[in-house]
């Protein structure tokens, strides 16, 4: 008999964000937009050889009991994930054959908000009865969604006792009815013929199958059975669309510091092949500008072959180059978010002019059919005053050592962007998860004088991804305040155990950038993208190097486990200060084109302004007057008493 027990439902989703838990942060996905989890079903075995005492110590159940609970505390409320029981409700005689491969319990379907009752089933279960994997498996698959991806977890500790149905040809029937259906298999204790069996399922439903022996290794395995799709960030800046050519060029006001736009695709499909877009800003005299440009496409894998892009930012005004310098992007492929900043010379000395015109370019022959999204940053800064900051260094050195991160860390959901990214205690040590194609974004202030640093440990390997082991890298890239890359192409192999360290080979200073004798800044290059103070963000990325696989928002994943540290390292020094600037428009727009003729509106509005600021003044006179007069007066009646 098939049951539905609603008293339960918490227990599923928690099991399912722990089955999640090293695989998932829950935040923003295409499946569920708080845990990222595919609509998952877990099938647990409560069949009576569960009651064995060989699982370190332990029952199975006791362990299975333990684990799920591990797994359950660790996860959120928010997955959409279900359990299915089979076995606990009849004897194991041959009169009890029939109602035992009936004896499959639908607790509750993929749904959120259901741990607590989850749990409590669990921990009620006794374990006796046979076991129908078979019924179990298609009992799952119709509490799933009909398409989308979508995954079953299986966990047994022995072989199916009622078939039919074959087990395996279950599986490939299920995997038949959605290709985006996987099936993972975990053998608890099992022998080799329950190990084979359960294998079967796995790849004959796309999935994976692993070993445990005891309620450790079972979380372990739960978690890396339960696949989840990526999160992405996606922009909800002002959309503000370019001009074709620079006299068209889009206005961007002085109080917009971020914007996003699109780049048309080119006109053909050409290396050489580019396309500008234009904006129009009012400046400063004494300001400085940057500029950074970032690309926000959906995550992929890198695509190594698939072509290439360019992103440039340019400035000028008035005719003039106003570029001090650039920091361009220069992947061999198009993977993970490309970033280009420009900086501006001083306005009113090497770049006199009231508005900056900025001009982003792409170029190459990646997607050349499609626009690519934008989100652009503008950093003002205003007059510097250096007064105590160290003189630039002459040449980096080498990045911090803090040390390995702790086993010990806590979980933590991190960011996909700038915006939402993960804040991290100088020294402190976290544990996330990341699939292939994903950006995650963590935070950490450093002040002027300290470097920051950070190191990463891999814990477990992710497995079931077709690409070659040998391309799997976690990879590293810094970005300060003005969202420029400070540090970029840190690799590190995904091996389990696998260690990182990196970080910023030169101290925080404005003037590695901007200072020195003659304002020139470090000489060296990597020394001058060191200079600016404040929140340093570090993006993670895992990529498979060379893969030619596609993925997209349903696409379901396998995670992999690391560990994260960072610090801000040295003693801090004093920061610049700034002096504020203001432009003489706030609009260029508000500047009267050349020979314009005057409105009516516009004379009428000046007569008023002119009568307001003559109003004041007439007052003042007549005051004057009257002051006058009444001393007069004063002077007369004083002299007439003095007579």
């Amino acid at each position: 008999m098939t049951q539905r027990t609603r008293p339960i439902r918490r227990w599923a989703a928690t099991l399912g964000t722990l089955l999640l838990a090293a695989t998932v942060s829950p935040t923003a996905t295409a499946q569920d937009e708080q845990s990222g989890l595919a609509p998952t079903m877990v099938v647990l075995d409560s069949s009576g050889s569960m009651v064995n005492n060989d699982a370190g110590g332990q029952t199975r159940i006791d362990a299975a009991r333990d684990a799920s609970r591990t797994f359950i505390e660790g996860a959120g409320d928010d997955a959409p994930l279900g359990l299915v029981i089979y076995g606990g409700n009849t004897g194991e005689t041959p009169e009890d054959y029939d109602a035992g491969c009936r004896d499959i319990t639908v607790v509750t379907g993929p749904e959120s908000g259901n741990s607590a009752e989850m749990i409590d089933h669990v921990e009620s279960l006794e374990p006796r009865g046979y076991t129908p994997i078979g019924d179990a498996l298609r009992a799952a698959a119709d509490e799933l969604p009909d398409d989308g991806a979508r995954t079953i977890v299986l966990v047994s500790d022995g072989i199916a006792t009622c078939t039919p149905p074959p087990v395996c040809e279950v599986a490939e029937e299920l995997k038949q009815q959605g290709v985006d259906l996987v099936i993972n298999t975990v053998g608890f204790n099992v022998d080799p013929a329950a190990r084979e069996e359960l294998q079967c399922i796995a790849e004959a439903a796309g999935g994976t199958y692993a070993d445990a022996s005891d309620a450790e290794s079972l979380a372990e395995e739960m978690n890396r059975a339960t696949n989840r799709t990526y999160r992405a960030y996606e922009s909800d800046l002002e959309l503000i669309e370019g001009g074709a050519v620079v006299e068209d060029a889009a206005e961007v006001g002085r109080g917009t510091d971020a914007f996003r736009t699109t780049l048309p695709a080119p006109e053909s499909g050409s290396r050489s092949s580019a396309t500008s877009t234009w904006f129009t800003t009012p400046v400063a005299e004494g300001e400085r500008v940057i500029v950074t440009a970032q690309t926000t496409q959906l995550p992929q894998l890198d695509n190594w072959g698939q072509g290439r892009m360019a992103l440039r930012p340019n400035l000028e005004g008035g005719g003039q180059n106003c570029e001090l310098d650039e920091n361009l992007s220069a992947d061999p492929a198009m993977a993970g978010y490309q970033t280009s900043t420009v900086y501006s010379t001083v306005i009113g000395e090497d770049c006199d002019t009231g508005s900056l015109d900025i001009s982003l370019e792409r170029s190459g022959d990646w997607r050349p059919d499609e626009d690519v999204e934008i989100d652009v940053t503008v950093t003002r800064l205003g007059i510097p005053d250096v007064s105590g900051v160290p003189d630039p260094v002459d040449s980096a050195g080498d990045a911090p050592d803090i040390g390995a991160p702790s086993p010990d860390a806590g979980e933590v959901t991190p960011g996909v962007w700038f915006t939402d990214a993960t804040e991290l205690n100088a020294g402190d040590s976290v544990r996330a998860d990341i699939v292939p194609g994903e950006t995650q974004f963590f935070r950490i202030p450093v002040e002027q004088g300290q470097q920051l640093g950070y190191s990463a440990t891999i814990v477990d390997e992710a497995t079931g991804f077709e690409a070659p082991s040998v391309s799997s890298m976690l990879s590293f890239t810094a970005y300060n305040e003005a969202r420029a890359e400070v540090t970029r192409g840190n690799n590190m192999p995904v091996r389990r155990d696998n260690e990182y360290s990196g970080g910023y080979d030169a101290p925080i200073l404005f003037t590695n950038r901007f200072g020195g004798a003659a304002g020139e800044g470090s000489p060296d290059s990597d020394a001058a993208r060191v200079w600016q103070d404040g929140t340093q963000y570090l993006a993670v990325k895992y990529d498979e190097i060379f893969s030619q696989a596609e993925i997209d928002a349903g696409t379901e994943l396998p995670p992999l486990t690391y560990l994260l540290k960072a610090d801000a390292v040295g003693e801090p020094v004093p920061a610049p200060t700034f002096t504020p600037v203001e432009a003489a428009s706030t609009s260029t727009s508000a500047q009267p084109s050349e020979g314009a003729e005057e409105t009516d509106t516009d004379a009428d509005a000046e007569a008023t302004a002119d009568e307001d600021a003559g109003f004041p003044v007439l007052w003042v006179v007549l005051g004057a007057v009257l002051l006058a007069v009444l001393g007069v007066v004063g002077y007369l009646l004083t002299r007439r008493r003095g007579q």
